[in-house]
């Protein structure tokens, strides 16, 4: 895996090492799993269908597995996000910053998925 471009791309891997009780190997496990995860279409669907209760629980998870694997650009879109949707306080403005969730969500793929060439 390729940490440098990882790095060059906001991951900040030591940091999400450290979280996994500096085994690389386990974060490396979790960090190449994390494309195949379901919880980002099940964000997009709930979005797309208005089910802001579905949307805050699958954002709130991505957010937490996103801080865990130390993906900070994702983590940090999420972070206002997930507190727009918190007990549907500003629905509004989780439209609007959902595109910009999904664009971070992509960029975070295709890092990983370079990383791993």
């Amino acid at each position: 895996m390729d940490y440098d471009v990882l790095k060059k791309n906001g991951i900040k891997v030591e940091e999400g090492i450290r979280r996994f009780g500096g085994k690389q190997e386990l974060y490396e496990k979790y960090l190449l799993k994390f494309p195949q995860e379901e919880v980002f279409s099940l964000l997009q669907t709930a979005m797309k269908e208005q089910c802001y209760k579905d949307a805050f629980f699958q954002a709130h998870t991505l957010k937490g597995v996103s801080g865990n694997l130390s993906l900070t650009p994702l983590y940090e879109c999420l972070c206002d996000f997930v507190e727009c949707l918190r007990e549907e306080k500003n629905l509004s403005e989780a439209q609007r910053l959902f595109p910009q969730v999904e664009q971070a969500y992509k960029s975070c793929v295709e890092v990983i998925c370079l990383a791993t060439m």
